[in-house]
């Protein structure tokens, strides 16, 4: 066999087998990771998703967060220095942002409630894996609606997505503020992994935020 005959034979198979090695590729499953955090910050609370893909398991923690204790917030020193400074300005820009993040950090910290989990396969859950697939595949500026901006005035949710790539934050509006239809059905489809008499969280959320 001449030497031009033994490189095509060794050539061809290696061509053919590109195309086919970046589909393996592209179709890869990635670890992803979804922390939603949805509520009205001063009134009636707020809830939290923990969405964790990994090795072909998807594992979910429910939080729900009870009401604001304005007696205890007014009793910590750290709240009432950085809420008298938030409240100086008038107009919405990274300051306030940051100020806001760190005011949200301290109420939260004041009202955890009991929660609840599940574990599911992606291969018998695929088309909530599909699902979360695609939400971590889309851009923050097709997520992100126009209100809240990162601020506590409004009722808001909070989605904040990381891959191997990137982290994403998102700012959406609440389910009672017309969200982001994306976002919306993450949260209806992850409820409804877990929507019976065991898994308490589901069902308060249910009942107390509409889902």
């Amino acid at each position: 066999m001449s030497n031009l005959k033994r490189l095509l034979f060794i050539a061809i198979p290696l061509l053919i087998a590109l195309p086919l090695s970046a589909q393996n590729t592209d179709n890869k499953e990635t670890d992803v990771t979804v922390h939603l955090l949805e509520g009205t910050v001063w009134d009636t609370g707020s809830f939290e998703l923990d969405i964790q893909r990994k090795a072909g398991v998807i594992k979910v923690v429910y939080q729900v967060k009870d009401t604001v204790s304005f007696r205890a917030l007014q009793a910590d020193t750290a709240y009432v220095r950085l809420k008298a400074k938030y409240d100086t300005y008038k107009s919405i820009d990274s300051n306030k942002t940051k100020l806001s993040a760190m005011l949200m950090k301290i109420i939260e910290r004041s009202r955890t409630l009991p929660g609840d989990s599940v574990l599911i396969n992606t291969k018998q859950h695929k088309r909530y894996n599909n699902l979360l697939t695609l939400i971590s595949k889309t851009s923050k500026e097709e997520l992100e609606t126009v209100n809240p901006k990162g601020t506590m005035d409004v009722d808001f949710i909070r989605c904040t997505i990381t891959t191997a790539r990137d982290t994403k934050e998102i700012w959406a509006n609440a389910i009672s503020k017309d969200p982001h239809p994306q976002i919306e059905r993450l949260i209806r489809a992850t409820l409804d992994l877990a929507r019976d008499d065991k898994h308490q969280a589901v069902l308060m959320i249910h009942e107390k935020f509409g889902y």
